[in-house]
Parts: C-alpha cells; sequence; structure tokens
C-alpha cells in the first residue's frame, strides 16, 4: 500500500527456511541452500548495483554511445545506497 507522504521503503528477509529440510530428498536443487546463500546473493546485488550506478554516472559525464539499458531492481537498490529509500 502506497500513501503519499509516505517514504519510500524495502523489506529484507534473513529468516526464511532456505534449507527446505521438510520437504524430502528429491527437492536438493533450490539455490541457496543456506541463509549464508541468501546473504551473499544480497551482496552480489548491492555489488552490482554499485557497479550499475558507476556505469550511470560514467555515462552521464560524457554521453557517448548509447545509455547503460535500465534495470529498475538495481534502480531501487542504488536509491538505498544513496539513502532515499
Amino acid at each position: 500500500m502506497k500513501f503519499v507522504e509516505a517514504p519510500a521503503g524495502i523489506k529484507f528477509a534473513l529468516g526464511e527456511n532456505v534449507k527446505q529440510s521438510n520437504w524430502g530428498d528429491e527437492y536438493t536443487t533450490r539455490y541457496p541452500q543456506s541463509r549464508l546463500g541468501v546473504e551473499q546473493i544480497m551482496r552480489d546485488t548491492f555489488r552490482r548495483a554499485i557497479q550499475y550506478q558507476d556505469k550511470w554516472e560514467s555515462w552521464n559525464k560524457r554521453k557517448d554511445g548509447p545509455a547503460p539499458r535500465r534495470n529498475l531492481e538495481l534502480d531501487a537498490i542504488v536509491q538505498i545506497l544513496n539513502g532515499d529509500r
């Protein structure tokens, strides 16, 4: 639900049951397989967002060639990094 006066936010969940240990032995291909794996995915996403922001800043300075491809997920993460979300 959105409110005009409310700042944009985001929710992270590390407490999910990523191991799915109650699903049985035939369901072992889920990625990530651990909560540390979830954390690593988040770290990788933040690193990608930093690289994405650097590409946009570089392009905005020079404006040569096509603009980097817009990625709405990374745009939101960049907002988090900048303290805007």
